[in-house]
C-alpha cells in the first residue's frame, strides 16, 4: 500500500504497527502505481514521468529503471511468485519484466486506448488488463498471445482476478464492476453501488471478497458471488477525501485507503472502525 506525491513514494507495509516505511525517491512526475513483491523485497511504481522503477524495499535504493514505454505509465503489479513485473501505459500497451534485473521480457500489444491496469492470475498463467478503450483483455503470461477479448460498457479503470482466478472483474469509470468467467467471457455479475468511477480495487480471501476504492470517497466491501455490499466506508466527507488507492492485508482483516487528502486511513473490515490514521502527504 502506498500514498503518491510528486518524484517521490511513500511505502507503508501492512503490518500490525502500520510502521515498515520506505521513502523511494526518484521519480521525474507523479507516481500512479505501486505494488510490493509477495515476498516483500522489492517494490514496482508507475509513473507520468514514462517509466516504471524496481527498488529493493529494504535498503530503499532503485534497482532498475522500466523506461521502454512511450507514455506515461498507469500501473505496476507483481506477478504471485515476484519473479515478473507487469505495467501499463498510455501507449495502450502492457509489459511483462523480468525481477530484479527489470529485463523486458514482452510487449502485450492490442487495446485501442490506454491501459489502465493488469493483475496476474493466482497461478501466474495469465494476465488480464483494464483498458480506456472499454474491454478486458487476458492474455497468456508465458506467450503474450491473447486469450479473450472480453466487452464492458465504459472504460476501465482497475481489473482483479476473483473467485479462485476463475472469474476476472472490471472496475469502470462510471462506478460499477463487472465481472466474467474467464473460461468461456460470460457475465457473472455486475456490482452496483458507487456514484462515480473506481479507482482501485483488491481481491482477497480466495478472491471471495473485493474491496473497492472511489472518486465518490467512498471504500466498499462485497461478496464476489453473491453481489452483497457487505460494507461502505467513507475516507471523507469533501471532495479531498476522493480515494486513489487502496490494500488489503494478508490475512484480510485491515485495509489501507490513500485519498487526495493525502491521509492513510487503516480500517478493521469485520467492523468497518478507523485503526488509524496518518497525514502522509500534502494533498494530492
Amino acid at each position: 500500500m502506498a500514498s503518491v506525491c510528486l518524484g517521490a513514494i511513500l511505502v507503508l507495509a501492512l503490518v500490525p504497527a502500520l510502521g515498515a516505511r520506505a521513502d523511494l525517491i526518484g521519480h521525474g512526475g507523479m507516481v500512479r502505481s505501486v505494488d510490493i513483491s509477495p515476498d516483500g523485497r522489492f517494490v514496482v511504481t508507475a509513473s507520468f514521468d514514462f517509466t516504471a522503477r524496481l527498488w529493493d524495499f529494504g535498503t530503499q535504493t532503485e534497482l532498475a529503471v522500466l523506461d521502454a514505454h512511450r507514455g506515461p505509465v498507469t500501473g505496476a503489479v507483481f506477478a504471485p511468485d515476484g519473479k515478473h513485473a507487469v505495467t501499463t501505459s498510455d501507449d495502450k500497451t502492457a509489459i511483462v519484466w523480468e525481477v530484479p534485473s527489470g529485463k523486458l521480457v514482452r510487449r502485450l500489444e492490442g487495446h485501442g486506448h490506454k491501459v489502465m491496469a493488469a493483475a496476474v492470475s493466482p497461478d501466474g498463467t495469465r494476465v488480464a488488463t483494464g483498458s480506456w478503450d472499454k474491454t478486458v483483455r487476458i492474455w497468456n503470461l508465458a506467450t503474450g498471445e491473447t486469450v479473450r477479448a472480453i466487452e464492458h460498457s465504459a472504460p476501465v479503470n482497475d481489473v482483479a482476478f476473483v473467485n479462485g482466478g476463475a472469474w476476472i472483474a472490471a472496475g469502470d469509470h462510471d462506478g460499477k464492476v463487472g465481472i466474467w468467467s474467464i473460461a468461456d467471457g460470460r457475465p457473472q455479475g455486475l456490482l452496483e453501488g458507487h456514484r462515480q468511477g473506481i479507482t482501485k480495487m483488491r481481491a482477497f480471501s480466495g478472491g471471495r471478497r473485493l474491496l473497492t476504492a472511489s472518486i465518490d470517497r467512498t471504500l466498499r466491501l462485497w461478496d464476489v458471488k453473491t453481489g452483497r455490499q457487505i460494507s461502505i466506508l467513507m475516507h471523507g466527507e469533501d471532495r479531498n477525501g476522493q480515494v486513489y488507492a487502496a490494500d488489503v492485508s494478508p490475512d484480510g482483516r485491515r485495509a489501507l485507503s490513500a485519498g487526495r487528502d493525502g491521509r492513510l486511513v487503516e480500517w478493521n473490515l469485520d467492523t468497518g472502525d478507523v485503526l488509524k490514521t496518518i497525514q502522509a502527504h500534502d494533498k494530492i
